[in-house]
């Protein structure tokens, strides 16, 4: 008996595969194989886990703690973003008034040139 289950072990056993997607359901898109549906659950339950993960952080933080970093820290790229904004505002505003300005002297020229 042990001879016949040692020989059994021997031999190559012939590789899973699963079938192929029939060809009247072609329209219905991409077969999801095991190999397809696994990795997609493993990615699907890691992203469940951290947002778990994160909302028991929120729920277990204490809303009265306070650093003065958290306000200093956000003022300056505020700040920064403040200035970054109002320069291209500026920029934006001539650009325009440009355009505005050159429209009506061509204008003018032309009607200059149909008199």
């Amino acid at each position: 008996m042990s001879t016949l289950a040692s020989f059994k072990r021997a031999i190559p056993k012939r590789k899973y595969r699963e079938r192929g997607q029939l060809e009247r359901r072609k329209h219905l898109g991409l077969l999801e194989k095991k190999k397809d549906y696994k990795a997609r659950a493993i990615d699907y339950h890691k992203k469940e886990d951290k947002l778990t993960k994160l909302r028991t952080q929120a729920r277990l933080r204490n809303p009265d703690e306070f650093y003065f970093r958290m306000i200093n820290s956000k003022m300056e790229v505020y700040i920064s973003l403040f200035k970054v904004n109002l320069n291209l505002y500026f920029a934006f505003t001539r650009m325009v008034d440009m355009l505005i300005l050159n429209k009506k002297t061509m204008m003018k020229i032309l009607k200059e040139q149909r008199n």
